[in-house]
């Protein structure tokens, strides 16, 4: 599996050393298939070389490839797409089920758009998203209950919310590309698409925030926060300005009423007269009590010489 680690090799070798046990092989195996998959449809995808009948033909014959029957183990051995084909053959029927209907799914949405670079309205860019990352979203979650390491009713209450992270990630991704390159319909409010990536996020949060293992918030979780990072700023590169004024001007204001109290409280400015007289007796009937001030009956004249 040399050379399906070369597609992600963080991802993968993340997934390597946290299912090192035995009796994850499978599921190791079928999120390594996974990804190689979602890497090649984002190839074809992009490739400019390739025509568009062609593109259509192997996204409708997508699982064709992936049968042994087509490969040869000595002429093809080395070849990225004979070992996917070995890892799915070794898979058990539920994983394959699962990678079979999100790519089925996925190609299914994606086959009409391969012809229009762009899409021609709101609903058609929410249809997209849909089948581009929030299917891949729903599938990746489902390995994960499949295999163990979610509740495995985790994916059937809140595959809307996998779906809403999906949306969220591409309509991010799209939000910062050059126009020439985005898929965003002519005329795209931006205001717009930033409350709906807010409200998609929020959603998303709900299902990021149940996750368990350490494999769904690394695969989950991570791209969520990061995509919630990006969000903060503004044209992708600066916060914005008035954020940062109110901050340092609330800041300031702090820092000056709180030397303000230490000040008033390290520097008592002197009684005036009448409380040094009324405060003398006082504190001598205080201290001393009743019949100690009757004993001394201080004069006039003391009093005033008081504290």
């Amino acid at each position: 599996m040399d050379n399906l680690k070369r597609i992600n090799p963080e991802i993968f070798e993340f997934i390597d050393n946290t299912l090192d046990s035995e009796a994850d092989i499978h599921l190791k195996r079928a999120l390594f298939l996974f990804y190689a998959l979602l890497e090649l449809v984002d190839r074809i995808e992009a490739s400019e070389l390739m025509p568009v009948e062609e593109k259509m033909l192997l996204f409708e014959s997508f699982f064709l490839h992936l049968h042994m029957d087509e490969y040869s183990e000595e002429e093809d051995s080395d070849s990225l797409m004979y070992q996917m084909a070995t890892i799915y053959t070794l898979l058990p029927f539920h994983y394959k089920r699962i990678i079979e209907e999100t790519f089925g799914s996925m190609m299914t949405g994606l086959l009409k758009h391969l012809t229009e670079p762009k899409c021609s309205d709101w609903q058609d860019l929410m249809a997209y998203c849909h089948y581009e990352a929030g299917v891949p979203g729903i599938g990746l979650l489902r390995l994960l209950c499949e295999g163990g390491q979610e509740q495995r009713s985790l994916w059937i209450v809140r595959k809307h919310d996998m779906n809403a992270l999906g949306t969220a990630l591409q309509l991010v991704e799209n939000r910062h590309l050059d126009p020439k390159e985005s898929i965003l319909p002519e005329g795209t409010s931006m205001d717009h698409l930033d409350q709906t990536i807010q409200r998609l996020l929020k959603r998303a949060g709900v299902v990021v925030s149940r996750l368990q293992s350490p494999l769904g918030r690394r695969l989950i979780a991570v791209p969520y926060l990061r995509a919630v990072r990006i969000t903060q700023y503004k044209h992708g590169d600066c916060y914005d300005s008035w954020l940062i004024v109110i901050s340092l001007a609330v800041l300031v204001y702090l820092i000056f009423r709180f030397i303000e109290q230490i000040n008033a409280a390290m520097v008592r400015p002197p009684p005036p007269p009448w409380e040094r007289v009324f405060g003398a007796v006082w504190s001598r009937r205080s201290a001393g009590g009743w019949w100690q001030w009757l004993r001394t009956r201080p004069t006039r004249a003391s009093l005033l010489r008081w504290p």
